[in-house]
């Protein structure tokens, strides 16, 4: 599948996502309501202020600091994993990968994985970019940067956050936020 093909793919996935999750807070994946303040606070408290410096790697760690959260959180988080590795061509990560990765920490929440489900397909996690090393090795810092924003992004009124989606006005505060751009 060519670049401009599989970027259209990325396009038609980000729009899905956009809707569902940044405009209406509901699951990419289900129809509950996952994209929320009340989850992010949970992905806050359990990740972001809650760092394991320990040499085990990413998802060991992850599993830790997860396990005291609700279900829905880790269902929220795994929705962020799809999300993450979404423009990530398969040379880096390959669709499978992704696949696996997001289904592992949807179960720790004890529900069914939507393993079917479009946004899962080959075609939607078919990236088109070569982030390099860090963006593996340091997707901590990267987890933690997409947190913080999404706390602060569901904490804007709806009729803020719907004139960011179109575009208009200044951004949603975060270049005044340089402890947020410094957690990355």
């Amino acid at each position: 599948m060519g670049r401009l093909k599989r970027a259209a793919a990325i396009l038609e996935a980000t729009a899905h996502w956009k809707e569902r999750c940044l405009r209406d807070g509901r699951s990419l994946f289900t129809d509950e309501r996952l994209w929320t303040r009340e989850h992010f606070e949970q992905l806050r408290v359990h990740f972001v202020e809650n760092p394991d410096d320990g040499a085990d790697p990413f998802y060991e760690k992850l599993r830790r600091q997860l396990a005291p959260a609700p279900p829905a959180a880790k269902r929220l988080w795994a929705e962020m994993t799809w999300a993450y590795y979404l423009v990530v061509e398969p040379g880096s990560v390959k669709p499978e990968t992704k696949v696996d990765q997001i289904g592992m920490v949807w179960g720790w929440s004890g529900t069914a994985f939507p393993e079917d489900h479009p946004m899962l397909r080959k075609e939607a996690l078919t990236g088109i970019a070569a982030p390099g090393i860090a963006y593996g090795t340091q997707r901590w810092r990267e987890f933690r940067f997409f947190v913080s924003a999404m706390h602060d992004w569901t904490s804007l009124d709806s009729e803020r956050r719907e004139s960011l989606l179109r575009g208009r006005g200044p951004g949603a505060g975060f270049r005044d936020r340089p402890q947020l751009l410094r957690a990355r």
